[in-house]
């Protein structure tokens, strides 16, 4: 009997769940948060029309608790933000979108007024006036490209005449780096390529303890990864997240080139098949060690949403989310092409002044 009552009690429990499986459709432009509170951390952005399962009828502070129909995430939307419907949402178009043979035209962000995109040949560079560093850095990258034998020759990092503003002093004496977006060691196939690498279009000022180890053992985890898979095609976009600095660089008070706090660096897969595999990362511009990559995973969308850049924009919506709303499990290793990856920072420093020490290009 009391089998008989628990099965009969599953039953209904089953087919209340069942009567509440509504749905929500979003009615202006909104946001998924990680819990029922205006100041939650933001973890999907959402667009008129976006469809939401609804997970529990009951609302919290207002909050419906729901997952997003599109990529699976979960999380909780104001009330006035949607509107309800019953049952369970029929969409005879959801279908897996294919995704198109990609290039770099897909991939680049989309640009905003202000923004100098520049075009070279083996990079494309969106640069900002009000930072005076590149915003993004995009190239294509595969097992093929990375053939050849030419290597960095001369000394300094040259202004790019299509972005003359920025000079090469901009950096010097500063105690940081010049940091490459898009690695000199990814374009050996032609010393042309190798020699543009070094433009200050391709430059950003980052502290040596980073640039020189984690920084350095990512470029060449992502080398590793198209050379493991010789028949992908890779697309990887890097640059500085430009909401938090820690320093600023000033030429005669005159020019002022923001230092970063954190960049980030996205990797986009495209096998022979056309499976698509994407990945974020988000590193800190101070000592930071190869153990600490992994930390700074994190999916395209989730670093969308940090940095408000708006990834392969040429993509339909449904085809972005596929590949953005999950960071795939591209195998870092601690590999040995960076020399200095397990040196201290004072170690690194061990011939010049440290940023923090300098007393150059001092902002008054």
């Amino acid at each position: 009997m009391k089998k008989l009552q628990t099965i009969v009690a599953t039953f209904f429990i089953l087919l209340s769940f069942s009567v509440n499986a509504d749905y929500l459709i979003v009615g202006r432009n909104a946001t998924l948060k990680a819990a029922p509170d205006g100041s939650a951390q933001i973890i999907e952005r959402l667009s008129v029309d976006d469809v939401l399962d609804l997970i529990d009828p009951k609302k919290v502070n207002g909050y419906y608790h729901a997952q997003s129909f599109k990529t699976g995430t979960e999380g909780w939307i104001y009330q006035t933000l949607v509107r309800r419907y019953p049952g369970d949402y029929n969409d005879s178009e959801n279908d897996i979108d294919e995704i198109p043979a990609l290039s770099l035209e897909y991939i680049l962000p989309k640009s905003n007024p202000g923004d100098v995109v520049i075009t070279r040949d083996g990079f494309t560079s969106c640069m900002s006036y009000s930072y005076m560093l590149p915003k993004w850095v995009a190239h294509e990258l595969s097992a093929e490209l990375l053939q050849g034998t030419a290597k960095r020759s001369g000394s300094g990092y040259p202004k790019d005449n299509l972005f003359p503003d920025l000079k090469s002093s901009a950096y010097t004496n500063s105690g940081y780096d010049h940091g490459h977006l898009a690695p000199a060691a990814d374009f050996k196939r032609s010393q042309l390529l190798i020699t543009e690498s070094n433009l200050m279009t391709n430059m950003t000022p980052q502290h040596g303890c980073m640039n020189q180890k984690a920084w350095c053992v990512l470029e060449s985890n992502v080398r590793h990864w198209a050379r493991q898979s010789p028949e992908s095609r890779f697309y990887v976009i890097s640059g500085p997240i430009l909401n938090e600095f820690i320093d600023s660089l000033c030429i005669d008070n005159t020019t002022k080139v923001y230092v970063p706090n954190q960049f980030f660096k996205v990797v986009i897969e495209q096998t022979s098949s056309g499976q698509v595999n994407s990945a974020a990362f988000i590193v800190p511009n101070t000592d930071v060690t190869f153990p600490d990559l992994e930390s700074g995973r994190v999916s395209v969308d989730v670093l969308e949403s940090i940095t408000g850049m708006d990834v392969m924009p040429k993509l339909s919506k449904r085809q972005a989310s596929q590949i953005e709303s999950k960071a795939f499990d591209f195998k870092l290793q601690d590999l040995t092409e960076c020399i200095g990856r397990n040196k201290s920072c004072d170690a690194i420093y061990s011939s010049r002044t440290k940023p923090e020490d300098r007393t150059q290009l001092i902002c008054k």
